[in-house]
């Protein structure tokens, strides 16, 4: 029981949430809502990324956050980034952009400075 608790409380939205940006990924350009940047969603998308790896990595966010931790999150959410413009090179219309990916890894950088900071301003304030 408690490991079925843990497949949908931890896996299953990491999970869909790569599958909703496996599919995002695979469909053709469209004309969105103008944004201040083109990469504001790319930060945004793999800040969102972080925060669930690191939630599955670490078991929730409870536990202090570690080193170990904090790499493993930036690695499996970097390759994802870097698998997911590979994807978009075999979809018409659209390319693999190297920038796109650093503006994945600025958003997976953010999440996980968020929850450092969040962890410590708890811990500060208890």
């Amino acid at each position: 029981m408690k490991q079925l608790k843990i497949l949908f409380l931890l896996w299953l939205p990491l999970i869909g949430y790569m599958v909703v940006i496996f599919l995002l990924s695979a469909q053709r350009p469209r004309k969105v809502i103008p944004l201040p940047s083109p990469y504001f969603l790319h930060i945004a998308e793999y800040f969102i990324l972080a925060l669930l790896m690191f939630r599955v990595i670490n078991g929730g966010f409870q536990k202090k956050i570690a080193v170990k931790t904090t790499a493993l999150v930036a690695c499996f959410s970097l390759l994802y980034a870097i698998s997911d413009e590979f994807h978009q090179s075999f979809v018409p219309g659209r390319n693999a952009d190297p920038w796109d990916v650093l503006a994945d890894f600025a958003g997976i950088v953010v999440g996980l400075m968020v929850i450092f900071a969040l962890q410590r301003r708890i811990k500060l304030t208890l």
